[in-house]
Parts: structure tokens; sequence; C-alpha cells
């Protein structure tokens, strides 16, 4: 999924686990404004919610990977309509 930047730094959002991502057991969140990498790391923090009383679930195999700069993914058992809230924050080592 491709998403815009908070601002030139930070990034934020919440996604609806779709069927689809369920069956894939994994979601790709894409914050490059363009194809090219970002110049920086990102790192990551997640928190899975249950979609109706917006507790947290997180899966017990939930995993944030960096496949490449300025694309977190997002993996584990995941529930349909469960709600994955995302913040990121570019890294300069």
């Amino acid at each position: 999924m491709k998403v815009r930047p908070t601002n030139g730094v930070s990034y934020g959002l919440k996604h609806t686990v779709t069927a689809a991502d369920a069956s894939a057991g994994e979601v790709e969140f894409d914050f490059r404004i363009s194809t090219n990498d970002l110049r920086f790391d990102l790192v990551a923090s997640v928190q899975v919610l249950a979609e109706t009383t917006s507790i947290v679930t997180n899966p017990a195999d939930l995993a944030i990977t960096y496949p490449s700069k300025g694309v977190v993914n997002v993996a584990g058992t995941l529930v349909e309509d469960s709600v994955i809230c995302l913040i990121a924050q570019a890294v300069q080592l």
C-alpha cells in the first residue's frame, strides 16, 4: 500500500485489515514518494486493534520488517477488519 508521509520525517496511519491482507498474512506500507528509496531507514511501532472494541490484539507472531528504505512490512496472523496502527520515524545513523 502506497502512503504519503505526514511530514518529512514522521509517518502515521490506521489501516483496516482486508480479507486479502488476512489471507496473505502481511501488509506492506510504502512511504516512498517515488519508486526511489528514501535516504534514511525507518523505525516503526505497530499495534493491532480489534475492530469493535479497539482492544490491543497484537498477534503472538507479529513481525515488523523493513524490506527497503521507506518500506515497512507488518506480518503475522492478521484478522480481517482488525486495525493496524503504525507510526514510523526516519532514522539517521
